[in-house]
């Protein structure tokens, strides 16, 4: 369960991204969101966080992706990027709870 400031703060989040996007329609600029981008520590990117805002973004958006980005990989020289989408059928697993 959230707390009353995780709340804040995703709602906060939300709001900046709307007004970023409202913004950007305004100059004539592309602003088709089809995801998000989140960093990774050595490929651990796997989380319930990832998943719920998985389901989040599925709800209007039913192709999303989110584009991971490891940056301790990249400093090594190898850059480290991951493009990752949920099945259907996983989504419909783990609405039902059966996950």
């Amino acid at each position: 369960m959230q707390s009353v400031e995780e709340d804040l703060e995703s709602a906060s989040g939300q709001n900046y991204q709307q007004e970023f996007l409202r913004c950007l329609r305004e100059v004539n600029v592309d602003n088709n969101t089809v995801g998000w981008y989140q960093s990774s520590t050595l490929g651990a990117y796997q989380t319930q966080e990832m998943i719920e805002t998985f389901i989040s973004y599925h709800d209007s958006i039913k192709k999303c992706v989110c584009i991971v980005y490891d940056p301790q990989k990249s400093q090594r020289g190898q850059v480290s990027l991951c493009a990752v989408r949920l099945k259907e059928s996983f989504i419909d697993l783990f609405k039902e709870q059966k996950l």
